[in-house]
């Protein structure tokens, strides 16, 4: 493997941000013997430098994203497909198993919503899918920065 290229127009940012943030916001993390760590039940599997530098990296390191995405419970977000209004639901599974289904409304705001459940039930002409956490900050910060 050859030497790394980057782009110098754009500055680095601080080496030592995201962990520090990450340690601030009570975060934790062990490695386990399967090749992962485990940061507090998201686990990240070890690769070569050159594996993660091709992957997309989660790049919000704002405060107003990271609650939206660091709430109690294991949390899926899910988008609604082409033709219906562009939003992101939030669900969040408490460790009892219930769940509670929310949609940002505007800067970090949430409300309970049903549409998830109804779209599930087949009772709505609208659709859902399941996303990842990199596109779901993405679209939050958005959101976000458009609401008033």
């Amino acid at each position: 493997m050859g030497p790394l290229e980057f782009d110098r127009s754009d500055p680095l940012p601080d080496l030592y941000d995201p962990l520090i943030l990450f340690y601030e916001r009570g975060g934790e993390f062990l490695q386990g013997g399967a090749g992962f760590i485990d940061l507090t039940g998201i686990s990240i599997k070890l690769k070569s430098l050159a594996a993660h530098l091709a992957s997309m990296p989660f790049l919000s390191l704002r405060t107003t994203t990271l609650d939206a995405m660091d709430v109690e419970g294991r949390v899926s977000c899910y988008k609604a497909t082409e033709g219906s209004l562009p939003g992101i639901i939030r669900r969040r599974l408490a460790d009892t198993g219930e769940s509670l289904d929310e949609v940002i409304r505007s800067k970090n705001s949430w409300q309970q919503t049903g549409g998830l459940e109804l779209a599930e039930r087949g009772a709505s002409n609208v659709t859902y899918v399941q996303i990842g956490d990199i596109e779901a900050a993405g679209m939050i910060e958005r959101i976000i920065e458009v609401s008033p």
